[in-house]
């Protein structure tokens, strides 16, 4: 729908997104794709193995032609909205507030998931990424996170057309595995921003439920004490699916 196609437009390139922008993007990829890629290994490391943002709109339409289920991209650009506006929602006086993560402040909480952002990119790359007490903000949360999301987004997309998997530092994941995680953590940490700052937590239904069935399956019946997720907790009366989904993440009520 629209909605669809405006939100993928302000992801893909900030208003690039059309017919004509289209047939360029997909020149562009099948020349990338020509010169780099190969069917069942990713790109060398380098410059020239992530795609430029722009690029990953012609993907969308490749891989739909190609039989793929691209359902999961449309999922991240969900999360990374909410992910977004949270922190353009806290970004003027609110950074240093307390968050429901243990010991984070709401700065803490979008340092960690622009972290997440570059340390997923670089596993694509076969290398360990940044460490976590590493700052990633400066002076630009938004900006950070916009840069972050859109590399991460350009590799995962080209990487799930293509088929190829990602050799992480605990598995082998497919790459629409890899794009569940982000979309989880993305969602979960909207969440906590959004939380701390007093903003609506009522976003996402749908993914949210998808989200927690992932997570039920993954997760539970193991020892949280050694993972890094809290203790689940009940969720209160009326709780939205996000509230439910962050409470089942040991997320106070």
């Amino acid at each position: 729908g629209t909605d669809l196609e405006l939100r993928r437009a302000r992801w893909l390139g900030r208003g690039l997104y059309g017919v004509d922008a289209d047939r360029r993007q997909r020149q562009t990829y099948d020349e990338h794709r020509s010169e780099n890629a190969s069917p069942t290994h990713a790109p060398p490391p380098g410059p020239e193995a992530t795609l430029q943002p722009e690029v990953a709109g012609s993907l969308l339409e490749i891989g739909r032609a190609a039989g793929h289920s691209l359902r999961v991209i449309d999922d991240l650009d969900d999360a990374a909205e909410e992910m977004r506006r949270a922190i353009a929602g806290s970004v003027s006086t609110k950074l240093d507030v307390h968050s429901p993560c243990e010991g984070w402040t709401v700065r803490d909480v979008i340092n960690h998931v622009v972290t997440g952002n570059l340390r997923t990119l670089a596993w694509t790359h076969e290398e360990n990424g940044p460490r976590n007490e590493e700052d990633h903000l400066a002076g630009d949360p938004l900006g950070a996170f916009d840069d972050s999301f859109l590399r991460v987004r350009a590799r995962l997309a080209d990487l799930l057309v293509r088929g190829v998997p990602v050799r992480t530092p605990f598995a082998v994941l497919s790459a629409e595995r890899l794009i569940d995680m982000r979309c989880t953590e993305l969602t979960v940490h909207a969440w906590d921003v959004a939380r701390a700052t007093g903003q609506p937590t009522d976003f996402l239904p749908e993914l949210c439920e998808r989200l927690a069935a992932i997570a039920r399956a993954d997760i539970e019946g193991l020892d949280r004490a050694a993972s890094p997720f809290g203790v689940e907790q009940r969720p209160p009366p009326g709780a939205s699916a996000a509230d439910r989904l962050a409470a089942f993440f040991g997320r106070p009520g």
